[in-house]
């Protein structure tokens, strides 16, 4: 696990810079695909709910340090949502598109069901607007077009697969 973890620490990181400085699809619309959330999916789900939550902290906190909305706020998000996928390590299912797909649908959705509630709570109304904004409906429409492209570059990198581990799994039984 030492030995992933250092892995994900500079792709959490190139990741969070990527998102604050350069994505920017169109240059006058400000819509952006969310490549955090992707990444975060895409290791809790091979890795499990502690990589999940972990990742997730670990961007969360890059987020809140660089200013990207009230501190602690996408810490908490982003590792509830990666714990959550986490869950879904166990499943036996096929690596597909279609997989990949649901699951950063599933994402998305934690996500913002999080920024509701935590915006409800907390009487952040700009949260909750903005949940509901145009701009958030483009955003999670370029973060599910995206998905395939970076599942295949993610799937490059040496993390443990859950198929793999289902195969051994199934030649022990």
């Amino acid at each position: 696990m030492f030995y992933r973890l250092l892995i994900y620490i500079p792709i959490i990181v190139l990741l969070v810079l990527i998102q604050s400085t350069t994505v920017r699809i169109f240059p006058n619309i400000h819509y952006q695909p969310d490549l955090i959330t992707i990444a975060i999916v895409y290791l809790a789900h091979k890795e499990g709910k502690v990589a999940g939550q972990s990742t997730g902290f670990f961007s969360g906190i890059l987020e809140d340090v660089l200013g990207l909305g009230p501190f602690g706020f996408h810490t908490l998000v982003r590792t509830v949502m990666g714990y959550t996928i986490g869950f879904t390590t166990n499943w036996r299912v096929t690596d597909s598109p279609l997989v990949a797909l649901v699951l950063v649908v599933l994402g998305i959705v934690i996500q913002y069901f999080l920024y509701l509630l935590i915006g409800t709570v907390f009487s952040y109304p700009g949260i909750v607007i903005s949940t509901f904004s145009l701009q958030s409906v483009w955003g999670a429409l370029l973060t599910i077009l995206f998905t395939p492209i970076c599942f295949s570059f993610l799937s490059l990198l040496p993390f443990k697969r859950s198929s793999d581990k289902n195969m051994l799994e199934r030649l022990k039984n």
